[in-house]
């Protein structure tokens, strides 16, 4: 990693990147490892992310609050650090996305019959079987 003076500008300490994306330390750090992002190191060795760091982290953070997994979130930087085709990691973070809202939209569906058939039985017992739901 590069070493850098902790007074340049454009170096963002771990600490200020936590408040600005609401991530933990860990996480971050964690990132790093995978290497989905880099750091650089100033002279006391503490951690300074620039502003493409910090904007690969914001990126890392919106896909896992949209459920992406890790490996998702490695493919679409892949793509986009390739460079060519400049929409291509755009293109493929989209179908991602839109594979997970399928996804959640199914889960929301069961859970939606799942509800209905708790309130359908609320009278009836205690607790219904669990065979009742499906039927």
């Amino acid at each position: 990693m590069q070493t850098t003076s902790p007074s340049d500008a454009g170096n963002i300490t771990l600490g200020e990147v936590m408040r600005r994306l609401d991530l933990t330390a860990r996480a971050i750090r964690y990132y790093e490892e995978l290497g989905l992002v880099r750091a650089r190191r100033d002279q006391l060795n503490r951690r300074r992310y620039d502003e493409d760091a910090v904007s690969r982290l914001a990126a890392i953070a919106e896909f896992r609050r949209a459920g992406l997994s890790l490996d998702d979130i490695s493919s679409i930087l892949s793509r986009q650090d390739a460079g060519g085709d400049h929409c291509a990691h755009i293109d493929y973070a989209v179908s991602r996305l839109s594979e997970r809202l399928k996804v959640l939209d199914q889960e929301r569906r069961e859970a939606e019959a799942a509800l209905s058939a708790l309130l359908g039985h609320r009278q009836a017992a205690p607790w219904p079987a669990i065979m009742e739901l499906r039927a």
